[in-house]
Protein backbone atom coordinates (compact mmCIF):
# COMPACT_ATOMS: atom_id res chain seq x y z
CA UNK A 1 0.00 0.00 0.00
CA UNK A 2 1.93 3.46 -1.04
CA UNK A 3 2.20 6.40 1.79
CA UNK A 4 2.27 10.19 1.13
CA UNK A 5 6.06 9.92 -0.65
CA UNK A 6 4.35 6.91 -3.01
CA UNK A 7 1.11 8.54 -3.78
CA UNK A 8 3.53 12.22 -4.39
CA UNK A 9 6.04 9.78 -6.88
CA UNK A 10 2.73 8.35 -8.45
CA UNK A 11 1.22 11.49 -9.22
CA UNK A 12 2.94 12.42 -12.60
CA UNK A 13 1.67 8.78 -14.09
CA UNK A 14 -1.17 8.28 -11.90
CA UNK A 15 -3.72 8.95 -14.89
CA UNK A 16 -1.18 6.67 -17.71
CA UNK A 17 -1.88 3.73 -15.11
CA UNK A 18 -5.35 4.44 -14.45
CA UNK A 19 -5.78 4.68 -18.76
CA UNK A 20 -3.88 1.17 -19.48
CA UNK A 21 -5.82 -0.79 -16.42
CA UNK A 22 -9.29 0.39 -18.00
CA UNK A 23 -8.48 0.09 -21.52
CA UNK A 24 -7.61 -3.36 -20.80
CA UNK A 25 -10.24 -4.18 -18.73
CA UNK A 26 -7.89 -5.52 -15.81
CA UNK A 27 -8.38 -4.65 -11.93
CA UNK A 28 -8.07 -2.68 -10.52
CA UNK A 29 -9.58 0.00 -12.55
CA UNK A 30 -11.66 -1.80 -15.06
CA UNK A 31 -14.91 -0.23 -14.88
CA UNK A 32 -13.10 3.66 -13.63
CA UNK A 33 -14.66 5.77 -16.63
CA UNK A 34 -18.20 3.95 -15.72
CA UNK A 35 -17.58 4.96 -11.98
CA UNK A 36 -16.85 7.82 -12.86
CA UNK A 37 -20.06 8.65 -15.06
CA UNK A 38 -22.41 7.42 -12.67
CA UNK A 39 -21.34 9.66 -10.21
CA UNK A 40 -21.27 12.83 -12.27
CA UNK A 41 -24.76 11.94 -13.32
CA UNK A 42 -26.02 11.58 -9.85
CA UNK A 43 -24.82 15.05 -8.74
CA UNK A 44 -25.69 16.63 -12.01
CA UNK A 45 -29.94 15.38 -10.95
CA UNK A 46 -29.48 17.43 -8.19
CA UNK A 47 -30.09 20.55 -7.20
CA UNK A 48 -26.65 21.23 -5.16
CA UNK A 49 -23.50 22.85 -6.19
CA UNK A 50 -21.11 22.27 -3.57
CA UNK A 51 -19.19 19.26 -4.04
CA UNK A 52 -16.52 18.22 -1.37
CA UNK A 53 -13.96 15.53 -3.53
CA UNK A 54 -12.32 13.25 -0.34
CA UNK A 55 -9.10 11.94 -1.71
CA UNK A 56 -9.45 14.04 -5.33
CA UNK A 57 -6.38 13.12 -6.53
CA UNK A 58 -5.32 14.97 -9.71
CA UNK A 59 -9.20 15.39 -9.92
CA UNK A 60 -10.24 14.04 -12.86
CA UNK A 61 -13.71 13.68 -12.04
CA UNK A 62 -13.91 17.12 -9.65
CA UNK A 63 -12.72 18.79 -12.75
CA UNK A 64 -16.25 17.69 -14.91
CA UNK A 65 -18.28 19.51 -12.24
CA UNK A 66 -15.91 22.67 -11.77
CA UNK A 67 -16.32 23.63 -15.61
CA UNK A 68 -19.46 23.58 -15.05
CA UNK A 69 -19.85 25.96 -12.27
CA UNK A 70 -20.01 23.69 -9.38
CA UNK A 71 -17.95 24.92 -6.05
CA UNK A 72 -15.23 22.30 -5.40
CA UNK A 73 -13.02 21.45 -2.07
CA UNK A 74 -10.81 18.57 -2.20
CA UNK A 75 -8.63 16.48 0.31
CA UNK A 76 -5.42 14.64 -0.30
CA UNK A 77 -2.36 13.96 1.50
CA UNK A 78 -0.49 13.67 -1.26
CA UNK A 79 0.72 17.58 -2.09
CA UNK A 80 1.79 16.35 -5.96
CA UNK A 81 -1.66 15.58 -6.31
CA UNK A 82 -3.29 18.56 -5.39
CA UNK A 83 -0.39 20.80 -7.19
CA UNK A 84 -1.80 18.69 -10.93
CA UNK A 85 -5.54 18.99 -9.34
CA UNK A 86 -5.03 23.03 -9.30
CA UNK A 87 -3.58 23.11 -12.69
CA UNK A 88 -7.17 21.99 -13.95
CA UNK A 89 -9.28 23.94 -10.90
CA UNK A 90 -7.31 27.08 -9.86
CA UNK A 91 -10.44 28.36 -8.14
CA UNK A 92 -11.41 25.46 -6.48
CA UNK A 93 -10.37 25.16 -2.49
CA UNK A 94 -7.77 22.28 -2.20
CA UNK A 95 -6.66 21.10 1.10
CA UNK A 96 -3.36 18.90 2.31
CA UNK A 97 -4.72 16.43 4.98
CA UNK A 98 -5.03 12.88 5.92
CA UNK A 99 -8.53 12.21 5.17
CA UNK A 100 -8.60 9.05 7.70
CA UNK A 101 -8.34 11.57 10.29
CA UNK A 102 -11.57 13.26 9.08
CA UNK A 103 -12.25 16.35 7.94
CA UNK A 104 -10.06 19.43 8.84
CA UNK A 105 -11.48 21.48 11.71
CA UNK A 106 -11.20 24.97 9.39
CA UNK A 107 -14.27 23.33 7.62
CA UNK A 108 -16.03 22.33 10.86
CA UNK A 109 -18.78 24.99 9.82
CA UNK A 110 -19.35 23.84 6.40
CA UNK A 111 -21.58 22.48 4.59
CA UNK A 112 -21.61 20.12 1.24
CA UNK A 113 -24.13 18.65 -0.97
CA UNK A 114 -22.59 15.88 -1.96
CA UNK A 115 -19.39 14.41 -0.27
CA UNK A 116 -17.61 11.93 -3.41
CA UNK A 117 -14.83 9.61 -2.26
CA UNK A 118 -13.25 7.89 -5.40
CA UNK A 119 -10.70 4.85 -5.67
CA UNK A 120 -9.09 5.79 -2.12
CA UNK A 121 -11.62 4.56 0.92
CA UNK A 122 -9.84 1.15 0.15
CA UNK A 123 -6.82 2.57 2.51
CA UNK A 124 -8.77 2.06 4.95
CA UNK A 125 -10.13 -0.99 7.85
CA UNK A 126 -13.23 -1.82 6.89
CA UNK A 127 -14.22 -0.22 10.74
CA UNK A 128 -12.75 3.42 9.68
CA UNK A 129 -14.35 3.56 6.64
CA UNK A 130 -17.91 2.94 8.48
CA UNK A 131 -16.69 5.54 10.73
CA UNK A 132 -15.61 7.89 8.37
CA UNK A 133 -18.96 7.59 6.03
CA UNK A 134 -21.24 8.58 9.61
CA UNK A 135 -18.28 11.40 10.16
CA UNK A 136 -18.96 12.64 6.70
CA UNK A 137 -22.72 12.56 7.28
CA UNK A 138 -22.42 15.18 9.46
CA UNK A 139 -21.13 17.73 6.51
CA UNK A 140 -24.39 17.16 4.63
CA UNK A 141 -27.51 19.47 4.45
CA UNK A 142 -30.73 17.10 4.82
CA UNK A 143 -31.23 16.22 1.29
CA UNK A 144 -27.28 15.47 0.75
CA UNK A 145 -25.25 12.35 -0.12
CA UNK A 146 -22.47 10.60 -0.28
CA UNK A 147 -20.98 8.90 -3.36
CA UNK A 148 -18.46 6.45 -2.83
CA UNK A 149 -16.75 4.75 -6.06
CA UNK A 150 -14.47 2.29 -5.61
CA UNK A 151 -12.93 -1.21 -6.14
CA UNK A 152 -15.84 -3.07 -4.30
CA UNK A 153 -18.36 -5.81 -4.43
CA UNK A 154 -21.92 -7.02 -4.03
CA UNK A 155 -20.96 -10.15 -1.92
CA UNK A 156 -17.64 -12.07 -0.33
CA UNK A 157 -18.41 -14.51 -3.32
CA UNK A 158 -17.58 -11.99 -5.80
CA UNK A 159 -14.35 -10.55 -4.24
CA UNK A 160 -13.54 -13.69 -3.97
CA UNK A 161 -13.84 -14.56 -7.44
CA UNK A 162 -12.28 -11.07 -8.75
CA UNK A 163 -8.93 -12.10 -5.98
CA UNK A 164 -8.44 -15.59 -8.29
CA UNK A 165 -8.38 -14.15 -11.36
CA UNK A 166 -6.53 -11.13 -10.41
CA UNK A 167 -3.58 -13.73 -9.44
CA UNK A 168 -0.62 -11.58 -8.18
CA UNK A 169 -1.77 -8.69 -9.13
CA UNK A 170 -4.43 -8.32 -6.11
CA UNK A 171 -3.38 -6.39 -3.55
CA UNK A 172 -3.79 -7.94 -0.44
CA UNK A 173 -3.04 -4.91 1.85
CA UNK A 174 -6.35 -2.88 0.59
CA UNK A 175 -9.88 -3.50 2.49
CA UNK A 176 -12.28 -3.41 -0.85
CA UNK A 177 -16.18 -2.75 0.64
CA UNK A 178 -18.53 -5.14 0.41
CA UNK A 179 -22.13 -4.07 0.05
CA UNK A 180 -23.57 -6.97 2.06
CA UNK A 181 -21.27 -5.91 4.88
CA UNK A 182 -21.68 -2.01 4.27
CA UNK A 183 -25.43 -2.49 4.75
CA UNK A 184 -25.49 -4.02 7.65
CA UNK A 185 -24.08 -1.07 9.40
CA UNK A 186 -25.89 1.75 7.02
CA UNK A 187 -29.00 0.33 6.12
CA UNK A 188 -29.93 2.87 3.74
CA UNK A 189 -27.20 2.18 1.69
CA UNK A 190 -27.51 1.58 -1.86
CA UNK A 191 -25.05 -0.64 -4.36
CA UNK A 192 -24.78 -0.57 -8.15
CA UNK A 193 -22.04 -2.86 -9.38
CA UNK A 194 -20.72 -1.68 -12.39
CA UNK A 195 -17.88 -4.36 -13.55
CA UNK A 196 -16.03 -7.72 -12.33
CA UNK A 197 -14.20 -4.93 -9.48
CA UNK A 198 -16.22 -1.76 -9.32
CA UNK A 199 -19.11 -0.30 -7.61
CA UNK A 200 -20.98 2.71 -6.88
CA UNK A 201 -21.95 3.06 -3.35
CA UNK A 202 -25.12 5.81 -2.23
CA UNK A 203 -25.60 6.81 1.24
CA UNK A 204 -28.62 9.46 1.31
CA UNK A 205 -28.42 12.01 4.79
CA UNK A 206 -29.85 9.43 7.82
CA UNK A 207 -31.55 12.59 8.90
CA UNK A 208 -32.80 10.52 12.08
CA UNK A 209 -32.19 6.93 13.59
CA UNK A 210 -32.94 4.71 16.92
CA UNK A 211 -33.28 1.35 17.07
CA UNK A 212 -32.52 0.68 13.43
CA UNK A 213 -35.30 2.77 12.65
CA UNK A 214 -34.40 5.64 10.09
CA UNK A 215 -36.91 8.74 9.31
CA UNK A 216 -35.20 10.29 5.85
CA UNK A 217 -36.46 12.64 3.08
CA UNK A 218 -38.62 10.65 -0.06
CA UNK A 219 -37.36 10.81 -2.81
CA UNK A 220 -38.81 10.01 -6.35
CA UNK A 221 -37.35 6.51 -6.46
CA UNK A 222 -39.32 5.29 -3.27
CA UNK A 223 -42.45 5.57 -5.20
CA UNK A 224 -42.94 1.76 -6.04
CA UNK A 225 -42.38 0.40 -3.05
CA UNK A 226 -44.06 3.14 -1.11
CA UNK A 227 -47.34 1.53 -2.85
CA UNK A 228 -46.40 -1.62 -2.89
CA UNK A 229 -45.65 -2.06 1.13
CA UNK A 230 -48.08 0.26 1.98
CA UNK A 231 -51.44 0.77 -0.12
CA UNK A 232 -51.40 -3.03 -1.72
CA UNK A 233 -53.62 -3.39 -0.14
CA UNK A 234 -54.13 -0.35 2.69
CA UNK A 235 -54.51 -1.35 5.91
CA UNK A 236 -58.29 -0.94 6.95
CA UNK A 237 -57.67 -0.01 10.80
CA UNK A 238 -54.98 3.25 9.40
CA UNK A 239 -57.49 4.33 6.66
CA UNK A 240 -60.21 5.04 9.74
CA UNK A 241 -57.87 6.77 11.65
CA UNK A 242 -56.32 9.10 9.01
CA UNK A 243 -59.92 9.47 6.90
CA UNK A 244 -58.88 8.00 3.87
CA UNK A 245 -61.02 6.02 1.50
CA UNK A 246 -59.90 2.48 2.01
CA UNK A 247 -58.24 1.37 -1.64
CA UNK A 248 -55.84 3.56 -4.02
CA UNK A 249 -54.73 2.42 -7.20
CA UNK A 250 -51.37 2.38 -7.88
CA UNK A 251 -51.54 5.04 -10.33
CA UNK A 252 -53.10 7.48 -7.35
CA UNK A 253 -50.53 6.84 -5.14
CA UNK A 254 -47.21 6.75 -7.51
CA UNK A 255 -48.73 10.36 -9.64
CA UNK A 256 -49.32 11.70 -5.94
CA UNK A 257 -46.51 11.05 -4.14
CA UNK A 258 -43.85 12.21 -7.14
CA UNK A 259 -45.86 15.03 -7.45
CA UNK A 260 -45.43 15.84 -3.28
CA UNK A 261 -41.74 15.09 -3.71
CA UNK A 262 -41.70 18.00 -6.50
CA UNK A 263 -43.41 20.16 -4.28
CA UNK A 264 -41.18 23.06 -2.69
CA UNK A 265 -43.36 23.97 -0.10
CA UNK A 266 -43.74 20.99 1.88
CA UNK A 267 -41.17 18.49 3.19
CA UNK A 268 -42.13 14.56 2.97
CA UNK A 269 -40.13 12.01 5.31
CA UNK A 270 -40.33 8.33 5.21
CA UNK A 271 -40.02 5.86 8.46
CA UNK A 272 -37.54 3.05 7.30
CA UNK A 273 -37.36 -0.44 9.51
CA UNK A 274 -34.74 -1.87 10.56
CA UNK A 275 -35.17 -4.67 7.33
CA UNK A 276 -35.51 -1.63 4.82
CA UNK A 277 -39.65 -1.72 4.55
CA UNK A 278 -41.51 2.18 4.45
CA UNK A 279 -43.57 1.35 7.15
CA UNK A 280 -44.69 5.08 7.99
CA UNK A 281 -44.63 8.83 6.81
CA UNK A 282 -44.03 12.26 8.52
CA UNK A 283 -45.43 15.23 6.36
CA UNK A 284 -45.13 19.07 6.64
CA UNK A 285 -47.25 20.46 4.26
CA UNK A 286 -49.25 24.11 3.06
CA UNK A 287 -46.19 26.16 4.41
CA UNK A 288 -47.06 29.71 4.58
CA UNK A 289 -43.46 31.26 3.72
CA UNK A 290 -44.86 34.91 4.49
CA UNK A 291 -47.02 33.72 7.90
CA UNK A 292 -44.09 30.88 8.65
CA UNK A 293 -47.01 28.38 9.18
CA UNK A 294 -47.61 24.91 7.93
CA UNK A 295 -49.66 21.52 8.62
CA UNK A 296 -48.52 18.54 10.04
CA UNK A 297 -49.61 15.14 9.61
CA UNK A 298 -48.09 11.67 10.18
CA UNK A 299 -49.16 8.22 9.67
CA UNK A 300 -47.79 4.46 10.54
CA UNK A 301 -49.27 2.29 7.99
CA UNK A 302 -49.35 -0.54 9.31
CA UNK A 303 -51.21 -1.19 13.25
CA UNK A 304 -48.83 -4.04 14.17
CA UNK A 305 -46.53 -1.22 13.96
CA UNK A 306 -47.58 1.21 16.49
CA UNK A 307 -47.18 1.02 20.16
CA UNK A 308 -43.52 0.93 19.66
CA UNK A 309 -42.58 4.38 20.23
CA UNK A 310 -41.55 4.93 16.88
CA UNK A 311 -44.63 7.81 16.03
CA UNK A 312 -43.79 9.34 18.86
CA UNK A 313 -40.26 9.90 17.86
CA UNK A 314 -40.91 10.49 14.73
CA UNK A 315 -43.37 13.58 15.64
CA UNK A 316 -40.83 15.34 17.63
CA UNK A 317 -38.21 14.77 15.05
CA UNK A 318 -40.60 16.65 12.30
CA UNK A 319 -41.52 19.48 15.38
CA UNK A 320 -37.94 19.93 15.60
CA UNK A 321 -37.37 20.37 12.18
CA UNK A 322 -40.19 22.67 11.56
CA UNK A 323 -38.95 25.21 13.48
CA UNK A 324 -34.91 25.16 14.11
CA UNK A 325 -34.39 24.17 10.33
CA UNK A 326 -37.66 25.59 8.53
CA UNK A 327 -37.87 28.80 11.25
CA UNK A 328 -41.98 28.17 11.28
CA UNK A 329 -43.82 30.10 13.79
CA UNK A 330 -46.82 27.83 13.71
CA UNK A 331 -47.03 24.10 13.19
CA UNK A 332 -51.07 23.10 13.22
CA UNK A 333 -52.13 19.71 13.01
CA UNK A 334 -55.99 18.02 13.20
CA UNK A 335 -56.86 14.26 15.05
CA UNK A 336 -59.93 12.84 15.37
CA UNK A 337 -61.52 11.96 18.66
CA UNK A 338 -61.39 8.07 18.20
CA UNK A 339 -57.56 7.94 18.02
CA UNK A 340 -56.27 8.50 21.97
CA UNK A 341 -52.82 7.54 21.18
CA UNK A 342 -52.10 10.05 18.73
CA UNK A 343 -53.68 13.02 20.70
CA UNK A 344 -51.28 11.57 23.51
CA UNK A 345 -48.33 11.20 21.14
CA UNK A 346 -49.35 14.89 20.05
CA UNK A 347 -49.86 16.18 23.96
CA UNK A 348 -46.28 14.71 25.04
CA UNK A 349 -44.73 16.67 21.79
CA UNK A 350 -45.77 20.05 23.08
CA UNK A 351 -48.84 20.81 20.67
CA UNK A 352 -52.25 22.26 22.53
CA UNK A 353 -55.76 22.12 21.71
CA UNK A 354 -56.91 24.52 19.79
CA UNK A 355 -60.41 24.01 19.20
CA UNK A 356 -63.20 20.80 18.37
CA UNK A 357 -64.86 20.43 15.22
CA UNK A 358 -67.69 18.25 16.51
CA UNK A 359 -69.11 15.51 14.87
CA UNK A 360 -66.93 16.42 11.72
CA UNK A 361 -66.19 12.86 11.13
CA UNK A 362 -68.11 9.89 10.28
CA UNK A 363 -66.82 6.85 11.76
CA UNK A 364 -68.60 4.25 10.36
CA UNK A 365 -71.38 3.85 13.34
CA UNK A 366 -71.58 6.65 14.85
CA UNK A 367 -69.40 10.40 14.65
CA UNK A 368 -66.47 11.86 15.99
CA UNK A 369 -65.01 14.97 16.59
CA UNK A 370 -62.20 16.47 14.55
CA UNK A 371 -59.51 18.52 17.09
CA UNK A 372 -57.35 21.15 15.99
CA UNK A 373 -54.34 21.34 17.76
CA UNK A 374 -51.09 23.38 17.13
CA UNK A 375 -47.88 24.23 18.79
CA UNK A 376 -45.56 28.00 18.39
CA UNK A 377 -42.36 28.61 18.14
CA UNK A 378 -42.06 30.15 21.24
CA UNK A 379 -43.87 27.15 22.97
CA UNK A 380 -41.25 24.60 21.16
CA UNK A 381 -38.37 26.77 22.70
CA UNK A 382 -39.74 26.31 26.01
CA UNK A 383 -39.90 22.50 25.61
CA UNK A 384 -36.21 22.75 23.85
CA UNK A 385 -34.43 24.14 26.71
Amino acid sequence: MLDQHGFDAWADEYEDTVAKSRQEGVYPFAGYEQVLDIIYREIKRGTGKRVLDVGIGTGTLAKRLYDEGYTIYGLDFSQSMLREAEKKMPEAVLVQADFSEGLPDAWREESFDYIVCTYAIHHLDAARQIELIRHWMEYLPFDGEILLGDVAFSTWEEREACRKKSGDEWDEEEIYPVAQDVKREIPLAEFRQVSFCAGVFRFPKEIWSRDGYVMRPARLEDAEMYYQENFNPLDGEVARLTGSKEAYSREEVVNFFCQCIQDRDRFDFLLISPDGSIIGESVINDIDWTARCANFRIVIFHSWQCGKGIGSWAVNNTRDFAFQVLGLHRLELDVFSFNPRAQKAYLAAGFAVEGVLRDRIWDGEKYGDDIIMAILEDEWKDISK
